[in-house]
């Protein structure tokens, strides 16, 4: 037997997860388009979302982590697929008059300050 699947996640022979991660994320963004109505919302402050996002999808994208071993690439989709939700979620950025185009967790914690 060459893979088996342990906690939701394909464990292979040559220990590689690229195809797991990529099915993570792919889960990862049914959740966030599952609870876009309340990530979208006018109602709910930024800084309500941004538990939404820790507890409804992060944990989809992570369940079963604990038995991977990622490579940089990997580790770079996973970053890159946080840094996506989070723009989406808290929109556009300008920082000292200039436009932002990533968006760091610095950013974040200035946004729940100025929140």
């Amino acid at each position: 037997m060459s893979e088996f699947k342990y906690l939701g996640n394909i464990i292979e022979n040559n220990n590689r997860n690229d195809r797991c991660i990529k099915e993570r994320i792919h889960t990862g963004n049914k959740a966030y388009y599952a609870n876009l109505h309340m990530l979208k919302s006018k109602i709910i402050y930024r800084r309500s979302k941004l538990p939404i996002y820790k507890t409804l999808i992060r944990p989809v994208v992570t369940y079963g982590a604990e038995t991977w071993t990622l490579t940089a690439a990997e580790e770079n989709a996973l970053r890159r697929f946080e840094r996506e939700i989070l723009r989406k979620i808290y929109g556009p950025v300008v920082d000292k008059g200039v436009w932002q185009k990533d968006i760091t967790m610095s950013c974040v914690s200035s946004w729940e300050e100025k929140i």
